[in-house]
């Protein structure tokens, strides 16, 4: 068998992605071994060959984002197996939806592929294994993926990286991170140092363009492998958003997994660039408040803004703890998707057990923007945002509808 990957099987690595989110709801290391055993068992028809050892960012001191992950290390020397599979954890709770606001939308925060990387070294040592002697792979859905695949553009953290439904690179997020490729920016677009948000002035055709290069040069985009499923709202998210850029080429085309919906690609793609432009501008200062003060320092940023007090932001708590419960439901139908995107598509299909949330969503966020849009200082830059977020509530069921 040699060194052959083990949970190469599409199958299998879905699965035990899917598996890891319970790792953050208590599961123990013993239980999460068992599954993955039992796992590869059912996709593979043998037992696994090789001894197993688990250990989880929990056990970490050294992770100072709210980044989680578990590794898992197969070894049998007869066999010729040593094998590192690294799962960084997707959007879980409050914390992460947070990063994703700072960190991908405005590309200030790296904080989780930064201790993404320190987690691949802590579990190295942590199993006594070398760089040199293990053939280290990174696995990840949503947030976890755009975590693993900066890693990877940054140090080169895994041999291999798998991705499912996944966050892309942030063409602002790695500026801000990767000096190298801060350097190679202000060069060739004759950007000051002096100002840090200049990027953002940029066209992000052109910068996106630059930063794929960038990326192809540095590392061997061969390496990355993707699931993409262009019904999914993040695929639609990340294809019409300024900024992201998907790597390798090739997996910007997802698959269709639902012909009678046509995803949120169609919706999004009708909302000029400028106006994201615009939303990246009016939180910026929030966003550079986050950075240097935290939470509290965004939060009062954003009441000195708009006049909202911070019980408006704990109704958007109050609705993630919703959301999060559909998440964990057990009963769904999943015969209508391939088999190999199965255990993936578990966790947005379980949306549909309680339909009526989603339409609530959108009803908060379509009146949270209006009330935005009384507001002095955002009435010359919201209209079309805001026209945008109704429209999205007022097919919320069509949206939606396939989950169902």
């Amino acid at each position: 068998m040699a060194n052959d990957e083990l949970l190469i099987k599409d199958e299998v690595w879905l699965r035990i992605t899917q598996l890891e989110y319970k790792m953050k709801q208590g599961m123990s290391k013993e239980a999460f071994e068992k599954e993955v055993r039992r796992i590869y068992i059912e996709e593979m028809g043998e037992e696994l060959p090789a001894d197993m050892k688990v250990y989880s960012s929990n056990e970490s001191n050294n992770l100072e984002s709210d980044y989680d992950g578990t590794a898992i290390y197969f070894e049998d020397e007869e066999k010729s197996i040593n094998q590192l599979y690294v799962i960084s954890q997707g959007s879980n709770d409050p914390g992460d939806w947070l990063y994703n606001a700072i960190g991908l939308f405005q590309g200030k925060d790296a904080s989780q592929a930064i201790d993404a990387d320190t987690f691949v070294d802590e579990a190295k040592k942590a199993f006594n294994v070398s760089d040199k002697e293990v053939l280290t792979v990174g696995l990840g859905h949503s947030l976890a993926n755009n975590n693993n695949l900066t890693a990877q553009v940054l140090n080169e953290s895994f041999d291999k990286v798998y991705g499912v439904n996944g966050a892309q690179i942030n063409a602002y997020q790695l500026y801000n991170i990767d000096d190298h490729f801060y350097r190679e920016v202000n060069q060739n677009f004759n950007l000051l140092r002096t100002d840090k948000n200049a990027i953002y002035t940029l066209p992000p055709d052109k910068l996106e363009q630059f930063a794929v290069e960038y990326i192809e040069e540095k590392i061997d985009t061969s390496s990355i492998h993707q699931l993409r499923s262009s019904n999914d709202p993040l695929y639609a998210l990340m294809e019409n958003t300024r900024g992201f850029v998907t790597v390798p080429v090739e997996a910007k085309e997802g698959m269709v997994t639902n012909k009678n919906y046509a995803g949120l690609s169609p919706l999004l793609a009708n909302l000029p660039d400028e106006e994201i432009v615009k939303w990246q501008a009016i939180f910026m200062p929030a966003a550079d408040a986050y950075m240097d003060n935290g939470v509290d320092g965004a939060l009062d940023v954003l009441e000195e803004m708009t006049g909202l007090k911070r019980t408006v932001f704990d109704d958007f708590n109050e609705l993630q703890a919703d959301l999060q419960q559909l998440l964990e439901a057990d009963t769904i139908d999943l015969s209508e998707y391939p088999v190999f995107m199965r255990g993936e598509m578990a966790r947005s299909h379980a949306l549909g057990q309680v339909g009526a949330k989603i339409p609530q969503a959108f009803d908060l966020l379509s009146k949270g923007l209006t009330e935005f849009y009384h507001i002095k200082q955002f009435q010359r830059n919201v209209g079309p945002i805001v026209e945008t977020v109704q429209g999205l509530n007022d097919s919320a069921e069509e949206v939606f509808g396939y989950l169902v």
